[in-house]
């Protein structure tokens, strides 16, 4: 093979490999995240979260933060994925419960026929990951047996994933099972790198002798949840007459399937925080720690979890309902926080009598929206804008495109030729799209004013009879159009101007023959008087 064959190759092979790492597909990483959310359907007001209902297997993402203010929030059963995509929803208010009943069970596996609230009444083989509640209230008062929290009441095989709810939830109960949780209320499944700051308060209305079953736990009110590296910040309150079960984190773990030996865990928490609790019960148990306040799953790992300011407050004053404003018929001021161009507004409720208080009815941040204005005038050959800024920090809020300037029917102006009559007067218009083109001005000229005279509105006044060229102009000297004008006198003018012209001869000559006769006559007595001589 020649040297020269070699090279030749050599090349041949290598633009080959160009050509073929040139078309290569490369994936953005913008093109990447765009692709993640594909097949979901995107969230971004309350009535998308409510359409959940609709389809509530189907796979969704909030494109925004959500306000629920002023909605009484019906707990939706879902089975399929939700992604918060890091938003919040503000305002979940609910004294609804789910229509649908579900099976609980106690400490001993008898079943209780339930119903559940929480933002979800009941997730089964659900995944919701990434979503924030806050100004959580939900308020629940029932002859039913009911957990509540804020994210699910209840839950089977679901993944809750790096979500937070900062909020309250109350439970008014007449009956044998009641619970309360900051994110899920029972069942089993997984709550991983999940926070709450959370206000639990369970008041027992039922018949004393019902002996009821009450969990509360930051986290978990009973079930078998899996809970890893989570953080609660909780204050509890309950008023029990039958069994209480009240943890930092779980109210009670156990298992309540056949299948006891699964190998659950709780660890590598953070909790802090108080629990204040009564159990009216001569059988008492009164389970409350700052993990697990009652453990029946002997396999469950308790480890890993810390907590550097908990409080276990029971209390055996049974007449007095354990609240977190202790004061009977409070009464609140409110303090409106306006929001900002970047921070949330809200409202804090102080109550009048003691120093209890909240925070609820967030607002958006919004900008104070200034005039939308033209700053570049569209021309023939150039695009227009307007735009309007925020008043406060100046940040572009709109911005609009203004269309070309176009001529209409070949002629920017009505008229192309005019004839006046002398003193008449004529307003020209300049018919110049888009209609909106806001903040263009047309200038006249003449190049007679002695004939015609032209103003800043197109308005002619005929000065002088002959011919004159009005000119019309656009701001940057682009000539629009022209229109050519002709003076003339009407036909009563020139009659008027021949009497004028014929009464000025007839005085001239009457002048002259006056004239004249007046001198004749001096001549004549001067004759008379040279003969008298």
């Amino acid at each position: 093979m020649s040297h020269d064959f070699t090279i030749k190759l050599r090349r041949c092979l290598c633009v080959v490999l160009i050509c073929f790492l040139v078309n290569i597909p490369v994936t953005s990483a913008h093109a990447a995240s765009s692709e993640i959310f594909s097949g979901y359907t995107q969230i971004s007001d309350a009535k998308g979260l409510q359409a959940i209902a609709n389809a509530p297997d189907g796979k969704y993402v909030l494109m925004s933060d959500i306000s629920l203010r002023g909605i009484d929030w019906y707990p939706i059963n879902f089975n399929g994925t939700i992604d918060g995509n890091g938003h919040t929803i503000y305002d979940l208010k609910s004294t609804q419960m789910n229509s649908e009943s579900n099976i609980s069970v106690d400490g001993n596996d008898k079943k209780y026929e339930t119903y559940f609230s929480g933002l979800f009444g009941q997730a089964e083989n659900a995944v919701i990951k990434n979503l924030n509640i806050k100004a959580c209230d939900i308020k629940i008062s029932t002859d039913k047996n009911c957990f509540a929290a804020g994210i699910a009441g209840y839950t089977a095989n679901t993944e809750i994933t790096n979500c937070s709810v900062q909020g309250s939830v109350y439970l008014y109960s007449k009956n044998t099972m009641c619970g309360v949780a900051g994110i899920t209320g029972f069942g089993y499944g997984t709550v991983t790198g999940c926070q709450a700051d959370i206000t639990l308060v369970i008041v027992d209305e039922s018949d004393i002798t019902k002996k009821c079953e009450q969990f509360l736990g930051g986290i978990l009110a009973s079930g078998y949840t899996d809970i890893e590296g989570c953080k609660v910040n909780i204050k509890g309150y309950a008023s029990i007459h039958g069994f209480a079960h009240n943890g930092g984190l779980v109210g009670m773990h156990y298992i309540h399937t056949s299948d006891n030996n699964h190998a659950g865990y709780v660890r590598n928490n953070v909790v802090n925080g108080v629990i204040s609790f009564f159990e009216n019960n001569t059988n008492r148990r009164a389970y409350c720690s700052a993990y697990i306040g009652e453990t029946l799953n002997s396999h469950v790992s308790n480890s890993g979890n810390t907590s550097t300011s908990f409080t276990r407050d029971e209390r055996f004053d049974y007449t007095k309902i354990l609240l977190p404003n202790p004061c009977n018929n409070p009464v609140y001021t409110e303090t409106v926080t306006e929001p900002t161009c970047t921070v949330m507004g809200y409202t804090t409720f102080n109550c009048k009598t003691c120093d209890y208080s909240y925070i609820a009815n967030y607002t958006f941040p919004a900008h104070k929206v200034g005039e939308l204005k033209t700053e570049i005038i569209p021309t023939f050959s150039e695009y227009g804008l307007r735009r309007s800024y925020c008043t406060v920090c100046g940040q572009l809020i709109e911005e609009v495109k203004i269309p070309k300037l176009i001529y209409s029917d070949n002629s920017i102006l009505q008229k192309t030729e005019l004839t006046l009559s002398y003193k008449s007067k004529y307003t020209l218009s300049a018919a110049v799209a888009p209609e909106d083109a806001a903040n263009w001005k047309v200038s006249w000229s003449s190049s007679d004013e002695s004939i015609v005279k032209v103003n800043e509105a197109g308005e002619l006044t005929a000065t002088g009879r002959g011919n004159a060229v009005i000119t019309c102009s656009m701001e940057d000297g682009t000539t629009l159009g022209e229109c050519a004008v002709t003076v003339k006198s009407i036909s009563g003018q020139w009659i008027i101007a021949v009497l004028i012209v014929g009464l000025i001869l007839v005085l001239i000559v009457i002048l002259t023959i006056i004239h004249f006769h007046t001198k004749g006559r001096k001549i004549v007595e001067k004759e008379k008087l040279r003969n008298k001589d």
